[in-house]
């Protein structure tokens, strides 16, 4: 007993962080792929991976795919290759809990307890969504959701996102802090787990950049940060779009502007979906709008969501993935990056009526979150 009292005194909040998300998303991933066996793209990934490996080749965003084959010890059975799964994915999902407790704790003067709870309800929420709307819509698809649990690739992408945007959020306070090295390396990171956060980061950052002259003297570092990411991002839709170095990028046949296509499938009322998805953001950004507009992060992330939702809504793609709304994963990145950075703002505030109201719609937010949860393992389906 004594050595486990000695043990566990060693434990810092970090710590406890780290290791309760880790079980957090192993519990969801167990029950998700073994216990309740509910189809979802982290089986459909497993297949992907399988016939990788049979055609020796890898898609252009392999990351997950190759943790996945590394961490099962360069497995091709599916059960070994779902427990990887699990580990990998809750190891992403423990990363992001502590991305998230470190922002939280170099932002706020407020008790570790404060923080610990909101670094974890933030990797719980999501949209709202209610049952009898489910025939109209799914719970997520056609939504915009900050957290999913179904999707691999975004999943594994959250934590290298995090750790863009703080490079991004450097940038923005002091532009002469951009170190070059860190971003080219992040981004490439993005690029190969999921290149989606990068669409949004490029017009962005512009529109920052002509709005405010003191950014002008850095054009140089400015103009090479952009150029990396267009470079990086050209690659690969010359890999996937034109040159397809293999059928495993998915045969996809190009890309086409139709407004609202993809999302006609899975959303029959946009306005309602975009309530459901942004109470508390909306609320917190209409009290405090007088504030919030004088904040270049706030416009940074508000900028980076509207030119993400833009890009979900008009472009898809032709072929076999033209319903799979592949365009709209930016928007969990930029959605969850907008809760976080809301709810900084407003432990930084006096409690008053305006903020309860808040924490109200962020609990709410919580609540359908984990209302969520238990729908999916209910009805056997993450729609």
């Amino acid at each position: 007993m004594q050595e486990l009292k000695n043990f566990t005194s060693k434990i810092n909040v970090k710590h406890y962080i780290i290791i309760s998300s880790f079980i957090i998303g192993f519990l969801i991933f167990y029950l998700l792929i073994f216990y309740f066996n509910i189809s979802t793209d982290i089986q459909d990934h497993v297949t992907v991976l399988q016939e990788d490996i049979e055609k020796k080749a890898f898609r252009i965003n392999f990351l997950h795919y190759l943790l996945v084959w590394i961490i099962s010890g360069f497995s091709i059975e599916t059960k070994p290759l779902l427990w990887s799964s699990i580990m990998v994915l809750s190891t992403a999902v423990s990363l992001k809990a502590y991305l998230t407790f470190t922002w939280l704790k170099k932002e706020l003067i407020v008790s570790t307890k404060v923080i610990s709870f909101f670094s974890i309800s933030l990797i719980l929420v999501t949209n709202i969504f209610f049952q009898h709307h489910f025939n109209l819509w799914n719970k997520i698809l056609g939504m915009i959701s900050p957290n999913v649990w179904q999707n691999s690739t975004v999943i594994v992408l959250m934590p290298f996102a995090l750790l863009l945007y703080f490079e991004l959020q450097k940038f923005l306070k002091d532009p002469k802090t951009l170190k070059i090295s860190i971003i080219t390396i992040l981004i490439i990171m993005n690029a190969i787990a999921k290149p989606n956060y990068l669409f949004t980061i490029i017009p962005s950052l512009g529109i920052i950049f002509i709005f405010y002259k003191e950014y002008w003297q850095y054009l140089k570092k400015f103009a090479t940060f952009i150029g990396i990411i267009v470079i990086v991002l050209a690659l690969q839709y010359f890999l996937n779009y034109v040159f397809q170095v293999s059928e495993t990028n998915g045969g996809e046949q190009g890309i086409i502007i139709k407004p609202f296509h993809s999302i006609s499938i899975w959303n029959g009322n946009i306005p309602l979906s975009l309530l459901y998805s942004f109470l508390f953001p909306a609320f917190v950004s209409i009290f405090y709008f007088r504030e919030l507009i004088k904040s270049r992060e706030w416009l940074f992330l508000i900028l980076n969501l509207l030119i993400g939702l833009t890009i979900g809504y008009l472009l898809c793609e032709i072929g076999k993935y033209e319903y799979h709304m592949n365009f709209m994963w930016q928007n969990v990145v930029n959605q969850y990056l907008l809760f976080c950075f809301l709810i900084i703002w407003l432990l930084k505030k006096q409690l008053n009526y305006k903020s309860i109201i808040c924490f109200i719609a962020f609990g709410i937010h919580l609540i359908f979150g984990l209302s969520y949860l238990y729908l999916t393992f209910w009805n056997g389906n993450y729609f």
